[in-house]
């Protein structure tokens, strides 16, 4: 059936309104919800067509989207911090950990180059100039101490430093240049300690293995990069392959794919897969930590899964925009955030292009062998604009060499969260395990480092909108030529 489109302009007009709004004073946003609100009712008085009711709906979710939005823009560029923040005041501050604390490298004086960690914290309470303030309000903290990076989120923490105010349309409320190390008030809760232990549990499975695969499995796994060669990390950047060390919609399909076919290997019923789906799915969202940017891939992975076990595709749409909806909802700042485009234009190109593509390809070629080019060819082509419009760049061996590393994606991350989950028991078994996941990974490493070598791995482009409109007519164009047999033997011949 053809898919049900009806919630995607709702859900596009709630992204634009989020992704612009932040940059608006928080009463425009209310008086723009009103009036959108207002609209929506004059459309449905005037006329009951479903046409209708889809502008209505889009005009609601829109204005349910600057209201989101004005409220998270007047938590963050209001009160005693941001006042402080305008005047580079030193301050104390008390607050949660929102994110594992991480390192990048820095230049500072001189071009000395230098660690720098970084940290999120939602700020409770702020000392300054012999006040104390109770809030809650988000900064970004910048510090030089390795302290920082042995903490866990959801720890409590205390720290002194010098604010500095936030560019407009930032998601935290100022900028925090810490003094150094930070003092521990609490320790984490009992799911990010659990979280912790799985995760350190991992890294000591991996330790016996080789430099590049013992860096690069946590990565597939929970997203942690912290041991991940520079060269390595530099080289799937290069081949297109940079998405598989960050959590993402994909690492949650593999995890429940796995769960769902060993379900039908062992003929469990259909109601209880289901559940045992959903536990699996809050394993790993524990295992990789509950950030937001981890729920957000959960609910993107859970939209596709659910659209390749049932092969509907009318209704995984609509469950791609209303799950596009509630999360720009609860947290308008995924608008801007380039990972949210990403897991959702691939989540959209999963279940809407690829059938498409591997139906017309499965009449020439295995079925099997056509969902394998479909699927990561989809996706890449769903994801070039964002990645054009990011980096400026255009990695022409992306989709050869994301089909290359198909066979070894899914049996690694399976391999690494079993390694993961063992290490809590029984290190030698978990150790063992990760020497089996040796060899995908090893294929990783091996299409990667043999891409970045080929000549033209990359092309440059202009960065923004320029880039991605150019990439844009670009794939449009080879569409086309695709779509005509006569075009495809002119194409070949100019070639």
């Amino acid at each position: 059936a053809a898919p049900d489109l009806r919630l995607a302009l709702p859900a596009a007009a709630a992204w634009l309104v989020a992704w612009q709004g932040r940059f608006l004073p928080p009463p425009w946003l209310g008086a723009l919800a009103l009036g959108l609100v207002l609209a929506s009712a004059v459309v449905v008085l005037r006329s009951r067509q479903a046409r209708s009711a889809v502008v209505a709906a889009t005009l609601v979710a829109a204005a349910a989207a600057g209201l989101a939005t004005a409220a998270r823009v007047q938590l963050r560029t209001g009160g005693p911090l941001v006042d402080a923040a305008s005047r580079s005041a030193s301050v104390t501050v008390e607050g949660v950990l929102l994110d594992d604390p991480r390192s990048v490298p820095s230049k500072g004086e001189a071009l000395a180059v230098r660690e720098l960690v970084i940290a999120r914290l939602r700020v409770a309470r702020v000392d300054l100039a012999g006040r104390s303030f109770a809030l809650r309000q988000p900064v970004l903290v910048l510090a030089n101490d390795r302290a920082w990076l042995g903490l866990l989120p959801s720890q409590r923490v205390r720290t002194e430093g010098r604010l500095e105010s936030a560019e407009r349309g930032d998601d935290v409320a100022a900028l925090l240049s810490a003094r150094g190390p930070p003092v521990v008030q609490s320790g984490p809760s009992r799911v990010h300690r659990v979280a912790g232990v799985l995760r350190q549990g991992l890294r000591d499975a991996v330790r016996p293995l080789p430099a590049e695969e013992r860096g690069l499995l946590p990565g597939l796994v929970d997203g942690d990069t912290s041991g991940l060669d520079p060269a390595l990390k530099q080289d799937f950047q290069a081949t297109g392959l940079s998405h598989l060390t960050a959590v993402s919609g994909t690492n949650v399909a593999i995890v429940l794919g796995a769960v769902l076919a060993l379900c039908g290997w062992l003929r469990i019923g259909l109601r209880w897969r289901a559940p045992l789906a959903t536990l699996a799915l809050a394993g790993f969202v524990v295992l990789a930590r509950p950030s937001p940017s981890v729920l957000r891939a959960g609910a993107m992975g859970l939209v596709a899964v659910v659209a390749l076990a049932t092969g509907s595709r009318r209704q995984a749409a609509p469950a791609l925009c209303a799950a596009v909806i509630g999360l720009l909802l609860l947290s308008p700042e995924l608008a801007a955030q380039p990972g949210f485009a990403l897991s959702t234009f691939a989540t959209a190109a999963l279940i809407l292009v690829a059938p498409v593509w591997r139906d017309r390809m499965a009449r020439r070629i295995p079925r099997w062998l056509a969902e394998a080019v479909a699927v990561p060819a989809a996706a890449q082509l769903a994801c070039t604009p964002v990645v054009v419009a990011i980096s400026g760049s255009l990695g022409l061996l992306a989709i050869p060499a994301n089909l290359l590393v198909i066979p070894a994606v899914a049996p690694a991350t399976v391999l690494g969260v079993l390694a993961a989950l063992l290490a809590a028991v029984w290190l030698p078994a978990a150790q063992a395990v990760a020497w089996v996941a040796y060899l995908p990974v090893r294929w990783l490493v091996v299409v990667a480092h043999a891409g970045a070598g080929q000549p033209g791995a990359g092309a440059s482009l202009p960065q923004g909108w320029v880039g991605v409109g150019l990439v844009s007519v670009l794939m449009v164009v080879g569409l086309v030529v695709l779509r005509s047999p006569r075009l495809r033997v002119a194409a070949a011949a100019a070639t």
